[in-house]
C-alpha cells in the first residue's frame, strides 16, 4: 500500500488547482511566472546549478503550458537569476509518486493537474539561483507555497546537501518512509499534527 494512502490521504484533501492563485501570490513575492524565454533560462540555470540531468527546456514549457503554473522566475535588471519549479500532481500524478512511475525529467500529461482540475500534491522540480537575492526570493515564495497548500503533500529530491539541509531541516520534510530512495515528502499539515 502507499505510504499517503497509508495515512489516509483521500480525495477531500484534494482541491481545484488555482493557476491565477498561485501565480498572483508568487507575484507579490517578485516570483512570476516564467513565459517561454524565461523557461528556457530557468532550464540553463538548474543545468549549470543544480546538474545537466535535470529535465529539458521543452518538457519545462510543456508543463508550463499545460498547467499554467509550474515554472517561476526572479529576475534582476531583466535577467533570470532564479528559478522555481514544481509539478502541480493530479490525483493520478500523486500516485505515480507514491509507486515510483512519476518520471521527473518527462512528467506524463496525466500526472498534471490542469486549473479548475483536482490538485492533489506537488512534485518540488527544483529551485536555483544565481544571486543572493534571487536565493532568498524563491526560499520566501516556496515557503509561500507550502503555506497556500498546507492540506496537501510536497515531495521533491534533494540536489545538494545544502539543499537537503534547507529542506529537511528548516522546511520540516522527512525521507518518504516507504521509498528505497533520496524522495522527501513534506506531509500534510494535519499529518504532522496528528504525528506530534
Amino acid at each position: 500500500m502507499p505510504f499517503m494512502s497509508s495515512v489516509q490521504l483521500s480525495a477531500p484533501n484534494y482541491r481545484a488547482f488555482s493557476a491565477d492563485a498561485l501565480a498572483d501570490g508568487l507575484s507579490s513575492l517578485g516570483v512570476k511566472l516564467s513565459n517561454e524565454a524565461e523557461c528556457e533560462a530557468a532550464q540553463a540555470i538548474a543545468a549549470e546549478l543544480i546538474s545537466p540531468n535535470v529535465a529539458a527546456a521543452s518538457t519545462l514549457k510543456r508543463v508550463q503550458a499545460r498547467t499554467r503554473g509550474a515554472v517561476f522566475s526572479f529576475s534582476e535588471d531583466e535577467t533570470v537569476t532564479g528559478v522555481l519549479a514544481i509539478v502541480p500532481l493530479s490525483p493520478a500524478g500523486l500516485a505515480a509518486v507514491e509507486d515510483r512511475s512519476f518520471d521527473p525529467l518527462d512528467p506524463a500529461d496525466d500526472h498534471l493537474a490542469l486549473p479548475g482540475q483536482p490538485l492533489a500534491g506537488a512534485y518540488g522540480w527544483g529551485m536555483a539561483a544565481r544571486t543572493r537575492p534571487a536565493a532568498r526570493a524563491v526560499v520566501i515564495a516556496t515557503e509561500a507555497m507550502h503555506k497556500l497548500w498546507p492540506e496537501l503533500p510536497f515531495f521533491t529530491r534533494a540536489a545538494t546537501p545544502d539543499g537537503e539541509r534547507l529542506i529537511t531541516g528548516k522546511w520540516g520534510f522527512v525521507h518518504h518512509p516507504r521509498a528505497d530512495d533520496d524522495l522527501l515528502v513534506l506531509l500534510p499539515r494535519t499529518l504532522q499534527e496528528a504525528a506530534a
